[in-house]
């Protein structure tokens, strides 16, 4: 008999995998991680019971976290990743040959290890020179930072356990600080068909921290449909494609993507403070 892994958005809906082989369990210091071989959708990576991301479909979250803010940030050479331990976020960022530094803090190096082992295609940034990795608290770097950058993305897991501080007002208002006048902010902010009370919380937060936000969208099959983003920036309008910048090629964002991204859906206007 085959054995499945059932990730429930809500009772009586979820997603079910059908899994070919475990390929690595254990308990870190932060949380409990599982790494299994599918048919459908490649390896996925598991976290404290939840899907953090498959060979499958991640590149219709990586694409649209990481290019989104690199697209709204002018000559973005100096990029912060808060998070992003599977390598997604930093293998997007450093596409760009105008990437000087990209500094990334990941609290668990246990994720980073397990993702270097077993999706190589995800991970692939890591022996990137240009890439600083320091394993530590993003929130605590964030606080004691000094430095300016001209992106910050925050590629973190749900709002529970050691990831609630990343989906604070201070948390937020400190990337906000940190970014240069022309910079731009991403991060996820969860689904809006399974979190709407979780995504409201996290919208009143952004919106007090930041002087102009941009909610977006995309999908994400393996994370039950939906997905949803803030773009965070200091009263640049970041939706036009004026001076696009990518010459390489991208599975899911290109210019129509973007433009379309931001239309936001008459269900979410008032959760996300644009009604």
């Amino acid at each position: 008999m085959p054995f499945h892994f059932i990730e429930e958005y809500q009772r009586g809906y979820g997603l079910n995998l059908q899994i070919e082989k475990i390929l690595h369990v254990e308990q870190s210091k932060y949380q409990h991680i599982v790494v299994f071989s599918t048919m459908s959708h490649g390896v996925v990576l598991i976290l404290d019971n939840c899907i953090m991301t498959t060979e499958k479909d991640e590149f219709y979250y990586h694409e649209v976290l990481a290019h989104t803010p690199m697209q709204a940030a002018r000559e973005p050479r100096r990029v912060l990743i808060i998070g992003g331990g599977d390598g997604g976020t930093a293998r997007e960022v450093l596409r760009y040959t105008g990437v000087e530094k990209v500094d990334m803090i990941e609290i668990d190096e246990k994720v980073i290890e397990v993702s270097k082992r077993f999706m190589p295609g995800l991970s692939c940034a890591f022996d990137d020179p240009r890439l600083n990795l320091m394993i530590g608290d993003g929130v605590k770097y964030i606080r004691d930072c000094k430095e300016k950058y001209d992106c910050v993305i925050v590629d973190s897991t749900d709002p529970i356990g050691p990831a609630i501080a990343l989906f604070s007002e201070p948390f937020y208002s400190n990337c906000c600080r940190i970014l240069v006048d022309e910079g731009a902010f991403s991060a996820q902010t969860e689904s809006p068909l399974f979190q709407r009370d979780a995504m409201a919380s996290i919208y009143r937060n952004l919106n007090r921290a930041f002087p102009r936000l941009d909610p977006y969208f995309s999908p994400v099959p393996s994370y039950g449909g939906l997905w949803s983003y803030a773009l965070g920036t200091k009263g640049k309008n970041p939706t036009t494609i004026e001076g696009w910048e990518i010459d390489f090629d991208l599975k899911y964002y290109n210019e129509s993507v973007h433009l379309g991204m931001f239309h936001v859906p008459n269900d979410m206007k008032e959760i996300t403070g644009r009604d």
